[in-house]
């Protein structure tokens, strides 16, 4: 570190100053997400298939019956939030001795395959709606509108990926401008299909409301609650991790 003409240390410009956590702090963290995750995906298992009526493909009737409809949140919470976790972390979280292309292989797979999952569990919710008697609207709530839009980007940041990082067909140059954008996108996206899953619980819980069941603090409702504060902490681990970093790796560049 240089030194001032009295010999004392000199501060380093704001920009060049290390905004992102040490590792040990980042697998701290990391790991702490992984268990908030787990929470989340063992607490939408219990509700749908334990206090809720179960899973069939084939049947949109779910008047205390095994249903379609009931495939869409495991589905949503472990293609978005689970994979989407890994996927999304695995990039900075995996061990420093793998080849980029590992790297790459890992997180392009964990990605693809969470977005898989999260396509069987929108078709399962439109299969419920135009297969159940009346037929129930389609894409009428806001948390509708937003998961739409947030698949819809999903499928395009997939698809970006394997043309400009796989095929090979884009440009080196391209490619290298290209890397900002897509972190910057997957962050974007990811943050954003946590507050989908927070629009979701809510609409759901509040279909319990006939009966008073949301306001009586039943199971379902303490589990809904659950799995809410478990994405608010999952959205607090990821912004912690992710945007100093980005923040550090723009100052860099620049």
């Amino acid at each position: 570190m240089s030194t001032s003409s009295e010999g004392a240390p000199l501060l380093p410009h704001p920009a060049q100053r290390p905004l992102a956590l040490c590792r040990k702090e980042e697998y701290y963290l990391f790991s702490a997400g992984q268990v908030f995750v787990f929470i989340a995906v063992i607490s939408v298992l219990i509700w749908f298939l334990h206090y809720d009526t179960g899973l069939d493909w084939n049947n949109a009737d779910c008047a205390g019956k095994p249903c379609v409809f009931n495939y869409h949140p495991p589905m949503m919470v472990l293609g978005f939030l689970a994979f989407g976790y890994q996927g999304i972390m695995s990039w900075r979280m995996l061990p420093d001795g793998l080849s980029h292309q590992t790297k790459k292989f890992i997180h392009l797979s964990v990605q693809v395959s969470g977005f898989v999952l999260a396509v069987v569990g929108i078709v399962a919710v439109f299969k419920f709606h135009n297969q159940h008697q009346p037929p129930i609207a389609n894409l009428y709530s806001l948390h509708s509108w937003l998961g739409l839009v947030a698949m819809i980007l999903w499928g395009l940041q997939v698809v970006g990926a394997v043309v400009s990082f796989i095929s090979g067909v884009v440009p080196v140059e391209n490619r290298v401008s290209f890397v900002p954008i897509h972190k910057h996108m997957g962050v974007v996206l990811y943050l954003l299909a946590l507050v989908v899953m927070l629009l979701g619980i809510q609409e759901k819980l509040g279909f319990y409301q006939g009966d008073k069941a949301y306001a009586k603090l039943t199971p379902i409702s303490q589990l809904g609650n659950i799995m809410g504060l478990s994405i608010v902490a999952i959205f607090s681990v990821c912004t912690t991790l992710m945007i100093p970093r980005m923040q550090q790796e723009a100052a860099t560049d620049s």
